[in-house]
């Protein structure tokens, strides 16, 4: 825990406790018992990467936007808190540290600054430009459809793959937040 208290001095409660009037002593306690026991909202990647090789930086840039990540500062990386997302930054870590750099995976629950609904809010954003471009292609390849294509036509097969190819690149982070679908 701690250094026991020296003789003489108060410990950090002995003095809350005489500064405080009971009733904040109260909610102080309250307050410490209840942020220790929740679990933490968020997971954060916090990164270095060195300069060379040029293309690592844009593959980890890559690999953490597949990932559905964003990026709350320039080397900060969050996605919510789950197994999985513990599991895929840890991967990610290793891999910067197996090319030189350094990388620390936080769970972390910001008290203050950034708020939850702001970094919800970063998720949305990114999000909604990923369906943005999702839907563009969509357009584009039905724009591209003859109004009936009969199944034997040898045009079919690439069509449906043209067609199934931006359901491969949503990202999963949307359905996190269920204040917007």
């Amino acid at each position: 825990m701690g250094l026991p208290p020296q003789p003489g001095r108060l410990t950090l409660k002995s003095q809350l406790s005489h500064a405080l009037p009971y009733d904040s002593q109260l909610v102080y306690s309250m307050l410490v018992m209840r942020s220790e026991s929740l679990e933490p909202r968020w997971m954060l990647l916090i990164h270095q990467i060195p300069p060379k090789p040029a293309y690592f930086r844009a593959k980890v840039g890559r690999r953490l936007a597949r990932l559905g990540a964003v990026a709350i500062k320039n080397s900060v990386y969050v996605l919510p808190h789950t197994e999985q997302t513990h599991e895929d930054l840890q991967w990610v870590a290793r891999e910067i540290a197996s090319e030189g750099g350094e990388a620390t995976l936080c769970k972390a629950t910001f008290v203050e600054g950034l708020r939850d609904d702001q970094i919800e809010m970063l998720f949305h954003v990114a999000r909604d430009a990923d369906y943005t471009q999702v839907a563009e292609e969509v357009r584009q390849i039905t724009g591209e459809l003859p109004p009936r294509l009969p199944r034997g036509d040898e045009r079919r097969p690439a069509l449906e793959a043209d067609l199934m190819r931006p359901n491969r690149s949503a990202h999963p982070q949307r359905s996190a937040f269920s204040s917007k679908t």
